[in-house]
């Protein structure tokens, strides 16, 4: 309640913090408002212009929750935020630095951005697949999030067709059609 608090009234870095408490208590994970909470920490970081730090938190719930539902949701928070968040930046000291200006090299990291996404789309699309097959495996999950897994094991399978589908930093669903048979863009590796 008191991160809500600092939330409401926009002081993200002390609403963060006190999410963060209470995530890293031992029974947290037990709490209606576990996710809630995390889902709060990648939103105070990226209002506070932390976009790496964002990407970083979402990308560690992976491994936090592995073996469970909450494993493939990850995979997808994780592989939407890449390609959300900003894909320029500065390269300083050989460590790049998502959507900071400053000293340094500019380097743009939407490809890299877009096949690192593909890859967790991929794997949040395998394991929705597995836990559809095995109903067991779902019995974690309330009532109603049960009901509601296969549209958002679908709307996983469009955020994989929509990342596809653009090639381009600033190419959108409605001009998708221009890049229509054209060439398809080496990946950086």
């Amino acid at each position: 309640e008191d991160a809500e608090a600092h939330f409401t009234k926009k002081n993200y870095k002390d609403a963060r913090t006190a999410y963060e408490a209470f995530i890293a208590q031992p029974d947290a994970k037990k709490h209606e408002k576990f996710r809630y909470a995390e889902n709060q920490v990648i939103a105070c970081r990226l209002r506070m212009g932390e976009h790496a730090e964002a990407l970083t938190f979402a990308e560690s719930r992976i491994a936090v929750d592995k073996a469970t539902v909450w494993e493939a949701r990850n995979h997808r928070r994780y592989a939407n935020m890449l390609m959300a968040t900003p894909h320029w930046g500065m390269r300083r000291a050989g460590e790049f630095q998502r959507g900071k200006r400053g000293q340094g090299e500019f380097v743009n990291s939407f490809r890299k951005d877009r096949t690192e996404a593909i890859k967790h789309f991929e794997a949040a699309r395998t394991l929705y697949s597995e836990y559809l097959n095995n109903k067991d495996k779902l019995a974690d999950l309330p009532k109603e999030e049960q009901e509601n897994f296969l549209p958002e094991t679908l709307e996983c399978n469009f955020d994989l067709a929509g990342t596809l589908l653009r090639r381009r930093e600033h190419a959108q669903s409605w001009d998708w059609w221009d890049d229509f048979g054209e060439e398809m863009e080496e990946f950086e590796e």
